[in-house]
Formats: C-alpha cells, structure tokens, sequence
C-alpha cells in the first residue's frame, strides 16, 4: 500500500515517484581514487614531521643569527669595545699632544731665556754660584716614632721585669 502524499498544488503524488525524482537528481562528483594505504601513510608521515620541524628549526636558525650578531666577531658587544679603546686611544693622544705643547715650551724657554736656564741649573743640577752654599734637605723624611711611656714596655724582650 503506497500511500499518497498531498502536494501543494493539490494533486497527490505517491513516495515512490518522490524516491524516483530524488534518485534521478545529479549527484555530485566522485572523489578522485585513493593512493594505496602504504604510500600515502609514508607521505604524510614525512609531511607531518617536517611540518612539526620546520617551527623549531626556523626558530633555532633565528636564535644563531641573533647569538652571531650579538657575540660574533663584528657583533654589538664586539664593536661597544673596540668604540672604548677608541675613545681610549682618543684620550691618551690628547694628553701626549698637551704634554707635546708644555714640553715644546719649555725647549723654546731653555734656548732663549738665561732665568729658565739659571733654574734648571740650580734645581736640577745642583749649581751654585761663586760665594754660595747649597743645603740639601731629604724630602721624604721617615717619620719619627715617638718615645714609649711606660719605661717597663722599653725593656728588651730578654730582659726580666719586676712583678
């Protein structure tokens, strides 16, 4: 027994008819056949660990860069010490040219003034002139320790003390 279904027009239309237009109706098409298990199973397992690989080896080649760029030989902590020795450098051509300048002055001194050569003479190489005398004090003078109070800590160390 088929039973009949109404349609919105009214006339009825039985499930089998209703069955024969939905499996009349285009269907979509067909995958395309499948590679065998075996050789798709190798594939993907390739694909999946290079695809779980290719972050940390990416990362990692990043870190080295960064670890070359810091710490390598042309690297920022490489050049902010050779900037100090330069500044270094800098400074200490700076004092050689100052101390240049005074000692330069000092050969234009010697050649044309006769106090500056008196001077020399007399501080440095112990000169005098006819008549004069020369007192040479020491100039580090050791200093004098001063006498102990207690006359019975003066004793040798041999010696007996009173009790």
């Amino acid at each position: 027994m088929t039973r009949r279904l109404q349609s919105p027009s009214g006339a009825g239309t039985s499930a089998r008819a209703l069955r024969r237009r939905v499996d009349s109706s285009p269907r979509p098409a067909a995958p395309p056949p499948a590679m065998p298990r075996r050789a798709r199973t190798r594939e993907s397992l390739w694909t999946t660990r290079l695809r779980r690989a290719a972050p940390y080896a990416g990362g990692a080649l990043i870190v080295l860069v960064l670890l070359h760029t810091l710490f390598g030989p042309y690297g920022y902590f490489s050049m902010r010490r050779s900037q100090q020795q330069i500044e270094q450098v800098r400074q200490e051509i700076d004092r050689l040219d100052h101390e240049n300048a005074q000692l330069s002055g000092e050969i234009r001194a010697l050649q044309s003034d006769p106090s500056e050569i008196e001077k020399v003479a007399r501080e440095d190489m112990g000169l005098a002139r006819p008549g004069e005398l020369i007192f040479r004090l020491p100039d580090d003078a050791p200093p004098a320790t001063p006498a102990p109070s207690n006359p019975s800590s003066a004793a040798p160390a041999g010696s007996k003390q009173p009790r």
